[in-house]
């Protein structure tokens, strides 16, 4: 719930940054920089046990980070292109991709519950996108932004499950970190790293919030949450992130969605909910 909370007012500071000074590209970068050189230099300090990953997970671990990097680039140009609550619904369509994994990888059982849950999601997402009197409510770059969002957020817990058994949390967070900000060099601005006119008032607000509480602390929740519960059911969790995202845009940022996206948005809550009535698979591993 707390990283639901951190995460939710991420959407307002995002989009007052980038409407500010900040471009997509460039808050990438400082976001997954700045977390990275932060994570080396503490545990280097405190935790020098941490830099030891096994070789097994190495692939793994650079994957994630390149999920990470990815899943945050597409979730600012979301917001960029819609308002912060039609972004993080759409985002929130990622575990029900997670259940259609498990699914295939018979880890959740298809019955009556995760049926339902699906057909919530994919219901819920039509409204969001055409849930207005005037039909068509988002652009399809800001669809296809914030379905690449969902799939990414899927891939990196799908990840994380099959991650933390095999390596020390700590490791797995501090490596997939770094390997994200790489990835951020080549997918953003980093001309910012060394033109810092930009720093000063709600940027340098933002990208201190970013680093920290939305990026650093709440990782570290998602880890022991799906640690404890696994992916599919992790999600649960977190529902709390789009409602307190979209009430913050309207409140701080004067965002409206039309009644027809509120459904859609519900729906999706609601699938996220039954989600969690379907029982594991007997045959899972």
């Amino acid at each position: 719930m707390t990283a639901a909370f951190l995460w939710g007012l991420s959407g307002v500071v995002v989009k007052s940054a980038l409407g500010a000074a900040l471009t997509a590209e460039q808050l990438l970068v400082l976001r997954l920089v700045g977390s990275a050189g932060l994570l080396l230099l503490g545990f280097a300090v405190w935790r020098p046990a941490a830099f030891r990953l096994p070789r097994s997970a190495w692939l793994g671990t650079a994957l994630l980070g390149l999920a990470q990097a990815i899943l945050q680039y597409a979730y600012y140009r979301a917001v960029m292109a819609t308002n912060v609550g039609t972004a993080v619904f759409l985002e929130y369509l990622a575990p029900i991709l997670v259940v259609m994994v498990s699914w295939c990888r018979g880890r959740l059982a298809f019955e009556r519950w995760s049926i339902l849950a699906t057909l919530s999601a994919l219901g819920g997402s039509a409204l969001l996108v055409w849930g207005g009197a005037a039909g068509l409510q988002i652009s399809p770059l800001a669809l296809g932004f914030g379905l690449l969002a969902a799939g990414t957020l899927a891939t990196q817990n799908l990840l994380l499950e099959w991650l933390l058994p095999r390596a020390d949390r700590l490791a797995l967070f501090l490596w997939s970190t770094v390997a994200a900000a790489v990835t951020s060099l080549v997918l953003g601005d980093t001309s910012v790293l060394t033109h810092l006119g930009w720093a000063s008032g709600t940027p340098l607000f933002a990208v201190v919030y970013m680093v920290v509480l939305a990026t650093l602390i709440p990782m570290v929740l998602l880890m022991m949450a799906i640690r404890r519960l696994g992916a599919a059911r992790a999600g649960l969790v977190v529902t709390l992130e789009p409602v307190i995202a979209s009430v913050a845009a309207a409140v701080l940022l004067h965002e409206k969605m039309a009644l027809g996206q509120w459904g859609g948005g519900g729906l999706i809550l609601a699938a996220v909910v039954l989600m969690q009535r379907a029982p594991e698979s007997r045959t899972a591993d």
